[in-house]
């Protein structure tokens, strides 16, 4: 396809496009075609004339500095060369990365979406690396890099003589606000010698009792011979991890308290003692100063204090890391109070929704050990944590490539432990990013007593070290996802399959019946993997997304 009919194609071509070498490390809000534009203050097309490492004036983060000629103007008034100055580099024998790293290569062309040239922020780009778009070489594009250019200018236009509502993206209001404190910043700060460590506790795990009935049916293999595989070595960690991290984590009075140690004891159950905790944290937070730190939701005036530097507009975490000799020496981790914040998993998987406390300090804390997006460096069909998921698939879960990399890393504990999802991933074509594929019933409205079938598989993740042989999983309907009460059993089907460690499988679901004692309502569809002897219980359950209901008459 040398031109393309349609022009909202950003997010294809930028993946196909040859982009920088160093993606971003950060957890950004999900934005359309039209709210990439909105956000942009400066959309240009840029040669990389130079590129050069320094100190902030404060000494406490690398940035590198490039110099951009301006070949074309799509929206705003860039002059005719800028600096852009991007968080991360080497210099003086560290290297400092943050989750918002991007790489331009000298004597590259590139189609950048900037935000305000006079206000320098930690993310310059639009977006991190999806604000980034590289002229690809050669023929190998879907889209000529020239037509690309058109066809954004023509919806820079659009955005500007139609806005829409949604254009903007959510941000928080009044009391949506996170009421946690950012530690007070003191680049004086020198850390305490010989803390006392406590290991985080585990999360409670809401499980179904066991069903009305020990009735079987018999589930077949899975449903195509491509699903089950391997994902054994394709996960990716650049530097050495700690032998082991101790944060200074949330306090105790923190709305957000315990969950943080909640998710570090979650990477724990693959790597013993991955993260602990001080017990005694200190009331301060200092990029530099060699301690791990939680440093909660700083606002803008501090990160500018810190750093020189604001937040930028679509970021919602970052980890900054410093690394000597290749080995990891401290990591930071903060989350944007700009941002709409939850713990409840049913709001924050809905589109357009505040985030998800839980599943954005998860994916941060595999930055803080070294781990990163999978989708970097290779073409990725499987789920991981590190993905950038649509919002819907943001859960709190940790997958195969995420728990191997892990152990691989961590080695030496053994485990049994499987995840259960209501949605598969498979191939994008064009596209280093997985598909989600979410599972649906063939009707919307059954009358009890009627049967229904489910549409796409489930997907079982191996995160343990062991088999897991003939899994039996349940199928109900619940009024509320995310919690069994009220719930109406189904049925327990047992797969003829073995799903192998590293390993993940699809499973189908054939034919449910309602049972005719159901009450009438509405009803999402909920599985759970029944497994008495797995490790981590609270993966073992599966919702329904948010728009997935079944409606049951009488």
């Amino acid at each position: 396809m040398r031109r393309a009919n349609n022009f909202y194609l950003l997010a294809a071509y930028a993946l196909l496009s040859a982009i920088c070498g160093r993606p971003v490390l950060a957890h950004t809000a999900i934005l359309s075609d039209r709210q990439m534009v909105h956000e942009s203050r400066h959309i240009v097309v840029a040669v990389v004339e130079g590129a050069q490492a320094r100190w902030n004036p404060q000494h406490t983060l690398i940035f590198t500095d490039y110099i951009l000629r301006i070949e074309d103007r799509l929206k705003g008034n860039a002059p005719a060369r800028i600096t852009l100055s991007l968080p991360g580099g080497t210099l003086d024998g560290e290297t400092h990365t943050t989750s918002l790293d991007v790489q331009l290569v000298p004597g590259s062309r590139y189609l950048l979406f900037l935000g305000d040239l006079g206000q320098p922020t930690l993310e310059p780009v639009t977006g991190a690396q999806r604000g980034i778009f590289r002229e690809a070489a050669g023929s190998t594009a879907l889209l000529e890099f020239g037509d690309f250019v058109a066809a954004v200018r023509g919806l820079a236009a659009r955005v500007a003589e139609h806005p829409e509502p949604g254009d903007r993206i959510l941000k928080a209001s009044g009391g949506a606000r996170p009421s946690l404190p950012a530690k007070d910043y003191d680049p004086a700060t020198i850390p305490e010698k010989n803390r006392s460590l406590a290991d985080p506790a585990s999360e409670p795990a809401e499980v179904p009792p066991p069903p009305w009935t020990s009735r079987f049916e018999t589930g077949g293999a899975p449903r195509d011979g491509a699903s089950l595989r391997s994902i054994r070595d394709l996960y990716v960690y650049q530097y050495e991890p700690p032998a082991s991290i101790a944060f200074d984590n949330f306090p105790k009075t923190s709305p957000y308290s315990p969950h943080d140690q909640y998710q570090m004891a979650y990477w724990n159950v693959y790597a013993k003692n991955l993260f602990r905790v001080v017990a005694t944290p200190s009331s301060t937070w200092a990029f530099g100063n060699g301690v791990f730190d939680l440093a909660g939701f700083p606002a803008n005036n501090q990160m500018i204090r810190q750093f020189g530097s604001g937040w930028g507009s679509t970021t919602l975490g970052i980890t900054w890391t410093r690394i000597v000799d290749g080995k990891i020496v401290e990591a930071d981790i903060a989350l944007n109070p700009a941002f709409s914040w939850t713990l409840d998993e049913r709001v924050s998987t809905r589109t357009n929704q505040p985030a998800s406390f839980q599943h954005t300090l998860l994916h941060e804390l595999g930055h803080a050990w070294g781990l990163q997006h999978p989708w970097e460096t290779q073409d990725v069909w499987w789920d991981s944590v590190m993905n950038y998921a649509p919002q819907q698939y943001r859960l709190a879960r940790l997958l195969t490539d995420d728990a191997i990399a892990a152990r691989r890393a961590y080695p030496g504990l053994a485990v049994r432990d499987g995840a259960l999802s209501a949605y598969s991933t498979q191939d994008a074509l064009n596209s280093n990013h997985p598909t989600y594929v979410r599972i649906f019933p063939s009707r919307s409205v059954v009358q009890a007593g009627e049967s229904f079938s489910v549409t796409n598989s489930l997907k079982v993740d191996n995160t343990g070290s062991v088999r897991l042989a003939n899994p039996v999983i349940e199928v109900y309907l619940v009024p509320q996802r995310f919690s069994f009460s009220g719930s109406i059993f189904l049925k327990s089907i047992r797969y003829a399959a073995t799903v192998n460690p590293s390993t993940t499988t699809r499973l189908g679901i054939n034919t449910l019946t309602v049972p005719r004692s159901a009450r009438a309502g509405t009803y999402y569809l909920a599985f759970f993997l029944r497994d008495p002897t797995d490790a981590r219980q609270g993966n073992n359950s599966a919702w329904s997304n948010h728009d997935v209901t079944v409606v049951v008459t009488r």
